[in-house]
C-alpha cells in the first residue's frame, strides 16, 4: 500500500539532460520503500534532492547545480522559487553563501569547464 505522503516532485528546469527535482523528505523506516516507489511512479528516476521542507538546504544544492551549469545565482533562485511556489532559499545566510560560492567558482578554474 502506498503511503499518503505528497509524492509530486518539484521539477527544476536546467541546462542538462535528465531532470532534477526537489522532493519531500522521505519518512524512512517501514515507509521508505513505498515512498521511493511513489516517486518512481510520478517520473522521478534521475536526481531528487530533499531536506526537511525543500526550501532551504535542498534549494541551496539545486542552486549550486544550476550555477555550476552556467546559470547566474538570481536566475537559479528564480527557477527554484517558481518550481517550489515559494521564495528560496529559506534564509538570507543560505542566499549569501550560494552567492559567495558562485563568486569563488567563477574565480576558480572549475568554472571554465562548464562555460
Amino acid at each position: 500500500m502506498l503511503s499518503t505522503m505528497k509524492t509530486a516532485p518539484y521539477w527544476i528546469d536546467g541546462p542538462w539532460p535528465g531532470r532534477l527535482a526537489i522532493v519531500p523528505r522521505p519518512r524512512g523506516g517501514d515507509w521508505l520503500e513505498d515512498e521511493v516507489r511513489a516517486w518512481r511512479q510520478v517520473g522521478l528516476d534521475n536526481v531528487g534532492i530533499h531536506c526537511r521542507q525543500g526550501i532551504g538546504r535542498s534549494a541551496v544544492v539545486a542552486a549550486c547545480l544550476l550555477i555550476f551549469s552556467g546559470v547566474d545565482p538570481e536566475s537559479a533562485f528564480q527557477h527554484i522559487s517558481a518550481a517550489r511556489a515559494c521564495v528560496v532559499p529559506e534564509t538570507a545566510t543560505q542566499r549569501e553563501w550560494v552567492i559567495a560560492w558562485a563568486r569563488a567558482l567563477q574565480e576558480s578554474s572549475l568554472f571554465s569547464h562548464s562555460a
